[in-house]
């Protein structure tokens, strides 16, 4: 039998354990490589194109069906390396709660499930990421029926992270990853006259839990205020090599 299918891969999880990162890695790339590479995985669902997704609206749902505030989205898939920093440099634990701000097709969800063990959730805007995410999981889900492996709940969401009815998981959150590099959650990725989407996710950190890590991509200026000086700390860690992978 191929030593990389996800059948052989299933044969090295202990059942009652969580999934080793290592072990994760294999069973990935070996879902990829049955399902022809991440350009068919992702294909037209994920990549409509020069990080503006109204050219995409037609081809999947209405613009009536998407939430008002962000009318572009660039979509870039962070690698498993980059999760697994994420992972040490937050010491992430079971017993935290970790959420996924634009969480595109889901992995990096799964991935935080099923070897940290924690509660995870994703949130994400795009319904065609969205749907891809949900047939990702079906393949996630059978691995851990199939191994026996020990795994953190794994909600993935289909919104826009500012709905009100967001408000309870993104304020129980203990680790907080959201991919707004390059500005797309600032001024450029709404229409004029509206607040950023930096802007929201600022005011939502405001109200959480003392202690709550966030990760972010990019700069949160609004938390750089002088008078949040003493209640914000900023630091900056090395994601490592080919973190996120932009689509063009």
């Amino acid at each position: 039998e191929d030593p990389l299918s996800p059948r052989t891969v299933c044969s090295e999880i202990v059942p009652g354990n969580h999934i080793t990162y290592p072990v994760w890695c294999k069973w990935l790339n070996s879902l990829v490589r049955k399902l022809g590479g991440w350009n068919v995985i992702e294909g037209n669902w994920v990549k409509p194109g020069n990080n503006d997704i109204r050219s995409a609206v037609n081809k999947t749902k209405t613009k009536a069906q998407l939430k008002p505030a962000q009318f572009r989205a660039q979509y870039g898939r962070a690698n498993s390396n980059l999760v697994q920093r994420v992972i040490e440099q937050t010491r992430m634990k079971k017993e935290d709660k970790f959420i996924d701000i634009g969480s595109g097709i889901g992995i990096i969800a799964m991935q935080v499930a099923c070897t940290v063990g924690c509660k995870s959730t994703g949130i994400e805007v795009v319904n065609g990421r969205h749907a891809c995410a949900l047939q990702l999981k079906e393949y996630y889900l059978e691995l851990l029926t199939t191994s026996g492996a020990l795994a953190g709940d794994c909600d993935l969401l289909l919104g826009d992270f500012v709905d009100m009815k967001f408000r309870d998981v993104l304020l129980t959150s203990s680790v907080v990853f959201v991919n707004n590099a390059c500005g797309t959650f600032g001024p450029r990725c709404v229409e004029s006259g509206k607040l950023s989407l930096d802007y929201y996710l600022a005011s939502f950190i405001k109200q959480m839990r003392i202690g709550t890590q966030i990760v972010a991509f990019d700069r949160l200026l609004e938390l750089e205020r002088p008078e949040l000086q003493d209640v914000f700390c900023c630091h900056e860690f090395n994601g490592g090599d080919g973190g996120p992978e932009w689509t063009e």
